[in-house]
């Protein structure tokens, strides 16, 4: 006679000691030497059906969202001899969504923001918002499969949060007051949340990477552009609309230069291009000959190289970037600064120096600095940010329903 079970939670499996497969293994040795729980995590609630004949042994795949799959789990604990077969397994997925000046990446996520699947595309500056807003119908289209529940979006640039939209975006033409929450949501049927880039990296960070256990985290972006966000007890701060903490927006000087024309990354290409223009035989030189941007990629391979030029042009980066860095230091005081975006991954050779250099920007009083890290997450630090918000997108509309 069959026997409906139910387990409450992830963490019921692991205090149960039960064995689970997920769509990942293939075999019952796989699936003992994994950590269970890390891959696969599953809703709220279970129901378990057990019916009197099932073989020992068997191993089966999940299903993905809200469909039919088969579930494995030793259950001898309870006095159940036969192994369990889960006639029904319901896993939440949300859509995480970044859109920057040169990369668009959307991707899908669980609970926990590990990412299941995802989806890529270089930002063609000539199509302005409307290429983009063309790939997020394509990658909302392929997740569809899966039933997301949400959709949160990381926007390079000032955005109305409130509203869901986009003020302007510094790279990329086609923005200007456009109510990206509501098209979402008018493409995609699911509630939607929208917010800076750099305030939803940070998020990320604060959540599940260097800014863990940190009260006070400020968050630097450093790509195509230079955007920073501030998280105050697992919050982001947010300024009178549509205010954020734009530090590459601060000017560097009186005659229109700001602090994102110093530190971004295609400030450090045109470094690299005057550098190597007036010594073509240098190891970054040969190392971006042929290149039209991107070339800050390759100061790690010239430093290993001995070039010279490129530990000058890293110094006078890493400078920069410090000198922009004492501003948020005096003004919001953080316990620590993280760096993402594609030159935070010139890694140690540029965090030594501002760490460095950073101190000598700093009032006494305010010592010691704070400490400068990497962004722990990566290049998928705004995607992950954007999965927390399609969840608070989701409990907010639970919320109105109430």
């Amino acid at each position: 006679m069959d026997q409906n079970v139910r387990f409450q939670g992830l963490r019921s499996y692991k205090k149960r000691s039960l064995l689970f497969v997920n769509e990942h293994f293939y075999s019952k040795r796989n699936a003992e030497d994994r950590h269970y729980g890390q891959t696969l995590v599953i809703s709220e609630e279970i129901i378990v059906r057990i019916p009197e004949t099932v073989p020992e042994g068997r191993f089966g795949l999940p299903g993905r969202s809200r469909i039919f799959g088969t579930i494995v789990i030793a259950a001898r604990k309870y006095g159940i001899s036969s192994t369990i077969f889960i006639s029904k397994i319901i896993m939440d997925y949300y859509i995480g969504i970044e859109i920057g000046g040169s990369k668009f990446q959307a991707v899908l996520g669980d609970v926990k923001n590990h990412i299941v699947e995802r989806y890529r595309f270089t930002v063609d500056m000539k199509k302005g918002a409307k290429g983009i807003q063309e790939e997020i119908q394509l990658a909302i289209s392929r997740f569809n499969k899966y039933n997301p529940l949400a959709v949160g979006i990381g926007f390079g640039g000032p955005v109305d949060f409130e509203k869901g939209i986009i003020c302007k975006s510094h790279q990329i033409d086609g923005w200007n007051n456009f109510p990206l929450r509501t098209w979402i949501e008018k493409i995609s049927g699911l509630p939607s949340k929208v917010d800076n880039d750099a305030n939803v990296a940070g998020l990320a960070e604060t959540f599940h990477g260097n800014g863990k256990n940190v009260k006070n985290v400020f968050y630097v972006c450093i790509g195509s552009g230079m955007g920073g966000g501030l998280i105050i007890n697992n919050q982001i701060f947010h300024g009178e609309k549509p205010g954020e903490a734009e530090i590459g927006q601060m000017p560097a000087d009186r005659n229109g230069k700001n602090m994102e024309s110093l530190c971004c990354g295609w400030a450090a290409d045109r470094k690299i291009k005057a550098y190597t223009k007036r010594n073509p035989a240098s190891p970054l030189a040969k190392l971006t000959r042929g290149m039209n941007g991107g070339e800050a990629k390759f100061l790690i391979n010239a430093l290993d190289q001995g070039d010279k030029g490129a530990e000058k042009i890293l110094t006078e980066m890493a400078d920069n970037i410090s000198y922009a860095l004492s501003y948020a230091v005096h003004l919001f005081h953080p316990k620590r600064i993280i760096i993402g975006g594609g030159l935070s991954l010139t890694g140690d050779p540029l965090f030594s120096r501002i760490n460095s250099i950073l101190p000598g920007y700093t009032v006494k009083a305010f010592l010691p600095a704070p400490e400068v890290k990497m962004a722990l997450l990566g290049e998928d630090v705004v995607c992950i940010g954007a999965l927390i918000l399609a969840q608070q997108a989701l409990q907010e509309k639970k919320g109105k329903r109430k």
